[in-house]
Formats: C-alpha cells, sequence, structure tokens
C-alpha cells in the first residue's frame, strides 16, 4: 500500500543521506537514471553536492525506476497544472509536493505498519548509522552520500541519542 513516489522518496531519504527539504527541492533536471547508476545534483541551504550510487543494490531499485518511467505519463495527464521549475515529486494536484506533506504520509505509513511515528530525520540517518555498526570508515560512507564527514559524525550521534532513549 506505498506508492512507487513514496518509496523513491523514501529510500532516496534513507539511502543517500539527503534531508527532506533537499529532495523536495529536486527538479527533474537533478535526477538522473544512467544503466545501474543514479546521479542526483542536491543544494539547498548549503553547497550543492553530486551524488551517484549504483542503485541496483537499492531493495527499492523497482519503485525508483518505475516512478522515472511513470513521470512523463503523469506530467501529459498534468501539463496544465505543473510550474515552470519542472518539480522531480508532484502531488495529487501537480504542483511540488511538500515536506509537510511527506511528513503525514510517513505519519501515516507508521501507524498502518505498526512502527508507531516515523520522522524524515530518522530515515535519512539510519543509513548512515547502520553503516557506521557495520565499522564501515566515515570516508566510505561519505563518498556513498556526499555528505562531509562532520555531516556524517552529527547525524550518528543524533540516532545515537535517540536510541539512548529507547532502552
Amino acid at each position: 500500500y506505498f506508492s512507487e513516489r513514496d518509496v523513491a522518496i523514501s529510500s532516496l531519504l534513507f539511502r543517500v543521506g539527503a534531508s527532506i527539504e533537499e529532495i523536495f527541492s529536486l527538479n527533474k533536471e537533478n535526477f538522473r537514471l544512467d544503466g545501474d547508476i543514479l546521479s542526483l545534483e542536491i543544494s539547498h541551504k548549503r553547497k550543492p553536492r553530486k551524488v551517484s550510487t549504483n542503485y541496483k543494490d537499492f531493495y527499492e531499485f523497482n519503485s525508483i525506476k518505475n516512478y522515472e518511467d511513470n513521470l512523463s505519463k503523469a506530467e501529459e495527464k498534468l501539463s496544465k497544472k505543473t510550474s515552470q521549475s519542472n518539480p522531480l515529486f508532484l502531488n495529487k494536484f501537480g504542483t511540488r509536493l511538500t515536506g509537510r506533506s511527506f511528513r503525514r504520509l510517513l505519519m501515516k505509513y507508521g501507524k498502518k505498519t505498526g512502527f508507531g511515528e516515523i520522522n524524515p530525520l530518522t530515515l535519512t540517518t539510519s543509513n548512515i548509522y547502520n553503516l557506521y555498526k557495520q565499522n564501515v570508515r566515515n570516508e566510505e560512507i561519505a563518498a556513498r552520500t556526499g555528505l562531509t564527514r562532520g555531516h556524517i559524525n552529527q547525524r550518528i550521534l543524533v540516532l545515537s541519542n535517540q536510541k539512548e532513549r529507547f532502552k
């Protein structure tokens, strides 16, 4: 019961470590699938960064590919409503999906799946924390996500503190 769009967004939050603001500021020209490589040009309130990763390794590979394939079909239906900025993620009205709308969807999915409250920061940080726990070096995590070592350390610290509260 998850839409391909929502799985694609969740996957980008989880796998790339992008913030929700970065994901929703993406335009179609910032997102490319070339063979097995997913390339993103992310910039929002900080220095732009490029992320390239082998997305065939993603469990959510089919959702990302299907969302990209179906995006042009959806745009044809919504062509009169779509803005000039070419947003990558559209809402049902054909305009840019907002972070607030996606937070509501995460809350709904959290209740449906029994996970309780899920927030974007947890998704963004979880993969980084899991890699850290598997003793992957910060330099390798930085290469996979396009984040600086400082951002990685900050996110590991945030999730470590959250996990301590639930013990």
